[in-house]
């Protein structure tokens, strides 16, 4: 196996194991911009929208510098 190979199918590993706990959390995937390209679990409690509407959002407007 590659070591692309083997970072690929780490990488899938780990996104399932968050997967396990959006149910509770609110789990952010972010691209080097700061952009948000993926948001499930507590979106819509947290944020007062859904996930999949968070797409293209810069994540820190959702955090306080205060918090």
């Amino acid at each position: 196996m590659t070591s692309e190979a083997h970072n690929q199918i780490a990488e899938t590993r780990d996104r399932f194991i968050a997967f396990a706990f959006a149910s509770s959390d609110f789990l952010l995937e972010i691209d080097k911009t700061g952009k948000i390209i993926f948001a499930a679990g507590q979106a819509y409690s947290l944020t007062g929208r859904e996930p999949a509407k968070l797409s293209g959002e810069n994540w820190l407007q959702f955090f306080s510098k205060n918090s």
